[in-house]
């Protein structure tokens, strides 16, 4: 019997590692650019900061692997290619990453303002966060940004960026959906550097609608 129970576990185990020699090896991708468009340093004495505050997204997109829409009201997961890091984390990278860069400015979310700095504070609530294979890749958010600084009433809009996909694979999609999230980024620092106004649609960016909400938190 030991005999037995020896030869079941050897063939397990065989079993095992040729099913882990046979799975393709996972991929990691990222929704930050490539390291060789860094944003430069801010000014030594910027004219404000931002705080661009953890994002929220619908859980059925919130997992390790990259999940593709199929049809409608499909999705399927793609478990040999995921996120280098949990997408709300890629998310928020990335936004700050762009808004920086374009406005010149740091993002003190982590380390907190110096004393009498003005602060903009940026939120998104992503709604739909759909790759289609092929493309498009889209981004629907929900977003507000506010001067903390003076109290003053806060931006509340919503925005989809879609961008097409320039090859038939989840590296390209995930290329177009770095250029969705630049986007997004693009329009919310467009609405800080014009003083809290949201500006018009383009071509990548539909706005569907502004309005000016209570401060909050």
């Amino acid at each position: 019997m030991t005999r037995h129970k020896s030869w079941l576990t050897v063939l397990a185990a065989s079993a095992l590692l040729a099913a882990c020699a046979g799975s393709s090896p996972a991929r990691y991708y990222t929704l930050l650019p490539a390291a060789g468009t860094a944003p430069a340093m801010p000014p030594v004495n910027p004219r404000f900061a931002l705080e661009v505050l953890p994002v929220t997204l619908p859980v059925q997109v919130d997992q390790p692997q990259i999940m593709l829409r199929t049809t409608g009201d499909t999705l399927m997961p793609v478990y040999s290619e995921r996120w280098a890091a949990p997408l709300d984390d890629e998310l928020q990278a990335a936004l700050s990453h762009a808004m920086t860069a374009t406005l010149g400015v740091p993002d003190v979310t982590a380390l907190g303002a110096s004393a009498g700095m003005p602060v903009w504070r940026v939120q998104v609530d992503v709604q739909r966060f759909d790759m289609v294979l092929g493309g498009p890749a889209l981004i629907d958010a929900t977003w507000r940004v506010r001067h903390v600084s003076d109290g003053s009433s806060a931006l509340l809009c919503r925005s989809v960026a879609s961008v097409p996909a320039t090859g038939n694979d989840v590296a390209a999609l995930v290329q177009a959906q770095q250029q969705a999230v630049a986007q997004l980024a693009a329009t919310m620092a467009s609405a800080i550097s014009r003083g809290g106004k949201p500006g018009a649609s383009t071509a990548q960016v539909q706005m569907l609608g502004c309005n000016h909400a209570s401060p909050g938190k």
